[in-house]
C-alpha cells in the first residue's frame, strides 16, 4: 500500500512540473536535435574537423551552436574574406605604361637629339627610333619622371603631355588564357600516351600543335605587356608639326578643332570618343576591354580607333580633305587614298629615318569613324601594315 501511495505522489509531482514548465523550454530538446542535424550537414560539406575546406564553423563544439549565432558567424566570415581579398587586390602593384610627349623649340635639334640619347643610356633605356627632328626612347618606369623633366629643360616647350595606360587587367586576362592553353595541352599529351588508335593519335597531335601555336602567340603578348609596364615611352619632336605645333586660326569653323589635336604620339582624340571595336592584328596587344580601343606592339607600332560626332555632317571625302588641309604642312610626303570603305591620309616625316602616320575616316551616319596607325619606322610599317589593313577592312564595326 505504501508503494502505491509513493508512486501516486511522484506521478503528481512530475505532472505539475510539466504544467508549470515555460513553453520555450519544453522544446529545447527538439531544437537541440534539429541544430545537431544542421551541424552534421555543414560537417559533411568540409567543415571544421572533417578535413574538408570550408563550410564548418571555427570553434564548433559537440554542443550545438544556436542557429542565429551560426548564421552570424558565417556572414561575418564571408565579409572578412571579401574584405581581405579586396585589400590584397588594392595592395597588388598595378602595371602602368607611361607615355610622355613634348614638342620643343630648340636652336640645334641635332645636339638635343644626342643629349636625349645620352640621358637614355644613363638610365639603361633604349632608343626606339630617332631622326634629325624627332626621337622616341624607352626608359625604366622608375626613371620616367626625372628623364622627362630633364628633357623639358632642353628647349622652349610648345606642348607637352603625359598619359598612362593601366595594362594590369590585360596582362591578367592573357595570363589566364596561357594557363588554360597549357593545361589543355598537358591533358592532351597525357591522353596521347594512353591512346592506341592511330587515327585518334593523329587528331590529338594536330590539337597539340594548334595549342602550341596559340601558346607562342599568347606568350608574345605577355612579353609585350610586360615590356610596356617595365619601360615607359617618351617621344620628342624638335620642329613644329601641323598636327601638334600649329594651333587653329581664329577663323577656324566650329567642329574642326579636333583635327588640330591629332598627333601620332598622343591618344587625345581617340580617347575622347566612343569605342570602335576592331579585331586586334597579330603582333599587337589590345590594352583595354572598355573605353577607347588602343593596341600596341612591343616595338612601338600603335593602332587606335574611335567614333566621333559627325558634325558638321560630311562624308568620308569631306573629312579627308579637311584633315589633309590642316595637317599637310611640315611633313615630307602626304598621300590620300582609300582602304575598304575608309578614306585615308598617310603622312611621312621629312627625315632620313621617318615615322609613318596613317589616318582613316568613314561616315557612319551621325558618327564619324576614325582610325589612326603610327609606325615608328618603315621597318615596322613593312612588318605590320598588311595585318593592320586586313583588320580594318574586315573588322571595323
Amino acid at each position: 500500500m505504501k508503494k502505491l501511495w509513493l508512486f501516486i505522489i511522484i506521478f503528481l509531482q512530475v505532472a505539475c512540473a510539466a504544467k508549470l514548465m515555460p513553453q520555450e523550454y519544453k522544446y529545447d530538446q527538439e531544437a537541440y536535435y534539429q541544430q545537431q542535424e544542421v551541424y552534421a550537414d555543414y560537417h559533411d560539406y568540409g567543415g571544421e574537423g572533417s578535413g574538408g575546406g570550408g563550410y564548418g564553423f571555427v570553434g564548433q563544439t559537440d554542443e550545438a551552436m544556436p542557429m542565429e549565432r551560426q548564421h552570424s558567424l558565417s556572414i561575418k566570415g564571408y565579409k572578412k574574406e571579401a574584405k581581405k581579398k579586396e585589400s590584397e587586390e588594392q595592395a597588388a602593384p598595378r602595371m602602368i605604361h607611361y607615355n610622355g610627349y613634348a614638342n620643343l623649340q630648340v636652336a640645334r635639334p641635332e645636339e638635343v637629339i644626342e643629349e636625349i640619347v645620352a640621358i637614355s643610356k644613363e638610365v639603361d633605356g633604349n632608343i626606339e627610333r630617332r631622326s634629325i627632328k624627332s626621337i622616341t626612347i624607352r626608359v625604366p618606369k622608375e626613371s620616367f619622371a626625372d628623364v622627362f623633366a630633364a628633357i623639358l629643360e632642353m628647349g622652349d616647350v610648345l606642348s607637352k603631355s603625359v598619359t598612362s595606360e593601366d595594362v594590369t587587367e590585360a596582362f591578367t586576362s592573357v595570363e589566364l588564357r596561357l594557363q588554360t592553353a597549357k593545361t589543355t595541352r598537358d591533358r592532351l599529351v597525357a591522353l596521347l600516351e594512353k591512346t592506341e588508335d592511330e587515327k585518334e593519335k593523329i587528331n590529338i597531335l594536330r590539337q597539340i600543335q594548334r595549342l602550341n601555336e596559340q601558346i607562342d602567340v599568347i606568350e608574345a603578348q605577355m612579353r609585350t605587356l610586360q615590356n610596356l609596364a617595365d619601360l615607359s615611352s617618351i617621344s620628342i619632336e624638335l620642329s613644329a608639326r601641323a598636327a601638334i605645333g600649329d594651333g587653329p586660326s581664329q577663323a577656324e569653323p566650329e567642329g574642326f578643332f579636333w583635327i588640330h589635336e591629332l598627333s601620332p604620339f598622343q591618344n587625345t582624340v581617340c580617347s575622347s570618343g566612343k569605342r570602335l571595336e576592331l579585331e586586334t592584328p597579330e603582333g599587337l596587344v589590345s590594352l583595354h576591354k572598355k573605353g577607347a580601343y588602343l593596341a600596341e606592339s612591343a616595338d612601338g607600332t600603335v593602332l587606335r580607333t574611335t567614333r566621333l560626332n559627325n558634325d558638321p555632317m560630311g562624308d568620308a571625302a569631306f573629312w579627308q580633305r579637311a584633315i589633309h588641309k590642316r595637317l599637310k604642312g611640315g611633313f615630307g610626303t602626304v598621300e590620300q587614298g582609300s582602304l575598304g570603305s575608309f578614306s585615308t591620309i598617310t603622312l611621312q616625316e621629312d627625315s632620313d629615318n621617318p615615322y609613318i602616320w596613317m589616318i582613316a575616316v568613314r561616315n557612319n551616319g551621325k558618327d564619324l569613324e576614325l582610325i589612326e596607325v603610327y609606325y615608328p619606322s618603315k621597318a615596322q610599317q613593312e612588318r605590320y601594315q598588311k595585318l593592320i589593313e586586313a583588320a580594318i577592312v574586315g573588322g571595323a564595326q
